[in-house]
C-alpha cells in the first residue's frame, strides 16, 4: 500500500513519518528527493540556474536553497517555474523507490501531494493539520525564518480545508506526540 502524505509547511509531517516508520513503513520523503535531483552537476539544477540566474550557486556551484526560496516563492510565475523544473525528476526518483520497495507499506511523504496530481499514485491521502499559530511557531523555531517568509510559504500552498477536503484521513496536530500518535494508530487502525 502507497499512503500520501500531506500537509501544509510545519503541520507535523515529519512526525507523522517518524511515527509510521515505527510501525514498518517506508519513508519516501520529497524533499530528501528533491535535494538529490539538484546535486551539483545535475541537468535539474542547470535548470533552475537559467531560470533563477546564478545568484541561487553558492561559490562552489552547489544550490543555495535559501536564495532559491527567495526567489522562487516571491511570485505565482516564479514558483510555477520551480515546479516545473523539479517535479518530473522527483517523481522520477519516487517510482524508483516504489518498485524497490513494492512488497512493503510505503508513506509518500509530499507538502503538495495535491497540487502536484502525485495523489493518483497512491492508495490512500492522509492530510495533517495544525492551527496556523502552531504552525509558524515550529517554522521559526525549526528553521530560523521570519514570519513573512513562512507566511509567503503559506501562501503557495493549499489551506488546511482544501487540502482535508481532498484527502482520505485528517490528522490534527495541535497537541503532543503522544496525542498524534494515538490518532494515527486509531484512524489507520494499526497493531504495535
Amino acid at each position: 500500500m502507497i499512503i500520501g502524505l500531506t500537509g501544509g509547511i510545519g503541520s507535523g509531517k515529519s512526525t507523522v513519518s517518524k511515527i509510521l516508520k515505527s510501525y514498518g513503513f517506508v519513508i519516501i520523503d520529497s524533499d530528501k528527493l528533491s535535494r538529490e535531483t539538484v546535486k551539483k552537476g545535475s541537468s535539474a539544477l542547470g535548470k533552475l540556474t537559467k531560470a533563477f540566474g546564478a545568484v541561487i550557486l553558492t561559490k562552489d556551484g552547489r544550490l543555495n536553497r535559501r536564495a532559491l526560496a527567495a526567489k522562487a516563492f516571491s511570485n505565482d510565475k516564479a514558483y510555477k517555474k520551480l515546479v516545473a523544473i523539479t517535479q518530473k525528476a522527483i517523481l522520477d526518483l519516487a517510482k524508483e523507490k516504489f518498485q524497490k520497495n513494492k512488497d512493503k507499506d510505503i508513506v509518500f511523504e509530499v507538502p503538495l501531494l495535491f497540487e502536484s496530481g502525485w495523489d493518483k499514485y497512491c492508495d490512500k491521502t492522509i492530510s495533517v493539520a495544525a492551527n496556523k499559530a502552531v504552525r509558524l511557531e515550529r517554522v521559526c523555531k525549526r528553521d530560523n525564518l521570519d514570519k513573512k517568509s513562512i507566511e509567503d510559504r503559506m501562501a503557495r500552498q493549499l489551506t488546511d480545508k482544501e487540502r482535508n477536503a481532498k484527502a482520505d484521513i485528517v490528522i490534527n496536530n495541535n497537541g503532543s506526540e503522544e496525542d498524534l500518535e494515538k490518532q494515527i494508530v486509531k484512524k489507520l487502525n494499526l497493531k504495535g
